[in-house]
């Protein structure tokens, strides 16, 4: 019996309910999307329903679920991993192995299966290249598909997809989308969770909305209201809002003939003129080097050439569990105020600062980030795939205050895959692809990234 029905009166960690009425049914063959604002408990319900939280990370469930006929919670748990495929929000918290390949083989080899499937996987994520590199040395991007490889080698009868296309490149989102809607038509169960649902239309089949960790509404695509999902932070129309170019025109950073090696990969820049003000949208393959040149910005990495940074520079990484330090969301705060000098921006409502940082969801971690680099008032601001987990209106609140901040003087480079991205924040847009750093049009750049992720506004 393949599918999963659960219906839970409650769920969290010790005294504390992060979901309080839950009703999901999702059949063979059907894609359900899982939509929400952030922390409404969309991560901790695909925890409840594979056994996770209860049998792995000291939480606890009430009511019922059934995952592909068994009983996760409580007498099926060691069956559920032959069952599922799940595919995180943040890569680094899955992956375990030191190189590409054997991730994908620890899969099989847990389950008993042949581990020559794992080619097959790796060829058909874009990865067969990278079979004896160090994990540690792909890009988010290219975490992201291997993920996705480990995930579907056993070819599970469930597949759970939390943001999915959060770190893919454009042309990765297509290739995902065309995926899904494959596994979908061989009978696979598929859960997809997901703020950017315009993203992945014409893939689900049903959407389950969550408000304050109960389903609010279920229904199938026809009878979904664009405008009530937007109201719970769902961007199912994908509209940037275009912007005013602002910047001063003073100096803040240059290079020429700036060139970075390492593990057989060359960056190059032949010449970067970044003014006061601006703000520059990197994008392009994963693996093409944007995080690289973000680095080399940030002094992270010498490269050859002339370099100039006037003033501080702040690198905001991929994934913003790197940043913390402190036992809890105020301590973070309070330890930014002492060291950068300055109040950090303010956080979203509903995040309590006596909770841990890591107990937060992948977007509220991502604002806390973004929070932390602002007390530092730094000349050029650095963020590496800023809006990855943040729903709609944390994407509207972001944007407006990276402009507000621009407008300011602050220089602001950027690397992102998300095309509403690309239309409500840049000024210019540098394709970084191939080791090679060419500057294109902002429309140019927008109509690139939605070919390639088959979306038609």
């Amino acid at each position: 019996m393949s599918g999963v029905e659960a219906e839970i009166s409650g769920a969290g960690y010790g005294v504390k309910a992060i979901l309080h009425d839950v009703r999901l049914s999702a059949k063979a063959g059907e894609t359900l999307a899982v939509v929400g604002r952030s922390g409404v408990g969309k991560t901790t319900l695909m925890l409840s329903v594979t056994g996770v939280l209860d049998n792995l990370l000291g939480g606890w469930t009430r009511g019922k679920v059934s995952l592909a006929g068994l009983d996760p919670i409580k007498r099926d748990f060691k069956e559920v991993p032959r069952k599922i495929g799940i595919v995180l929000q943040d890569p680094d918290r899955q992956l375990a192995m030191p190189f590409v390949l054997d991730e994908v083989a620890f899969t099989l080899r847990n389950l008993g299966l042949p581990e020559k499937r794992a080619w097959g996987a790796l060829l058909r994520f874009g990865l067969a290249h990278k079979a004896y590199a160090e994990v540690e040395t792909l890009s988010g991007g290219e975490k992201r598909r291997l993920t996705l490889a480990a995930s579907l080698v056993h070819e599970p009868e469930i597949l759970i997809l939390d943001e999915p296309s959060a770190s893919i490149d454009p042309w990765g989102v297509g290739d995902l989308k065309r995926y899904v809607q494959t596994m979908a038509e061989k009978g696979l169960t598929i859960l997809l969770i997901e703020h950017k649902l315009g993203f992945y239309r014409g893939v689900f089949d049903r959407i389950l909305l969550l408000e304050a960790g109960s389903s609010t509404w279920a229904g199938s695509v026809e009878e979904a209201d664009p405008r009530i999902l937007e109201e719970h932070g769902v961007d199912y129309t994908l509209i940037g809002r275009p912007r005013e170019r602002v910047f001063t025109g003073e100096r803040v950073a240059f290079l020429r003939d700036c060139e970075f090696s390492y593990d057989g990969f060359t960056l190059r820049v032949d010449e970067l003129d970044i003014r006061a003000g601006e703000r520059i949208a990197l994008i392009g393959p994963n693996g093409g080097g944007k995080t690289t040149l973000l680095k080399i910005l940030g002094g992270f990495h010498r490269c050859s050439g002339e370099i100039s940074v006037a003033g501080r520079a702040f690198y905001v990484p991929q994934h913003p569990d790197y940043l913390f330090v402190r036992p809890s969301v105020g301590d973070e705060v309070r330890d930014a105020r002492e060291k950068g000098g300055h109040e950090p921006l303010g956080l979203p409502t509903g995040i309590d600062a006596g909770s841990s940082p890591y107990r937060l969801s992948h977007g509220q971690r991502r604002w806390l980030s973004l929070a932390i680099a602002h007390a530092f008032r730094p000349r050029l601001l650095l963020l590496d795939e800023p809006t990855t987990g943040l729903d709609l209106f944390l994407v509207e609140q972001l944007t407006d205050v990276l402009w507000r901040l621009s407008k300011s003087g602050l220089s602001i480079v950027f690397s992102t895959h998300d095309p509403r991205v690309v239309m409500s924040l840049a000024d210019r847009v540098l394709l970084v692809a191939d080791g090679r750093v060419s500057e294109i049009d902002v429309d140019e750049a927008i109509s690139m990234m939605l070919e390639a992720m088959d979306i038609e506004i």
